[in-house]
């Protein structure tokens, strides 16, 4: 029982709904920090938000934010998650990697 209540208890942004339950942000908050101040020491600070989700993804949308489900997050090993989160920062310094062209290549 307490069991449940501890997962239903950490759905959605873990940031703000967490409190005092650990959900892991604080993992994926750290390796962020660690990637950016090797990296990207001059950027803005980003900002890591864990999602409670069953199933595995990370993914930015724009400024400094950088997502992560609660799943792959428990997944991943510190320098795996360091990875990601490199990768996910990449990704947002350079958006010119991403484009718009379909699977057959035309736009």
């Amino acid at each position: 029982m307490f069991l449940i209540i501890y997962i239903t208890g950490c759905a959605g942004p873990a940031r703000h709904l967490c409190g005092n339950e650990y959900c892991g942000q604080d993992q994926w908050q750290n390796a962020i920090n660690i990637i950016a101040a090797a990296n990207f020491p001059t950027d803005e600070p980003y900002q890591g938000i864990l999602w409670k989700d069953n199933f595995m993804n990370a993914w930015v949308t724009s400024g400094h934010t950088i997502n992560i489900t609660a799943k792959m997050n428990y997944q991943l090993e510190t320098q795996s998650r360091r990875d990601m989160a490199g990768q996910n920062i990449n990704g947002l310094n350079h958006p010119e990697g991403f484009s718009n062209t379909s699977r057959d290549g035309n736009s």
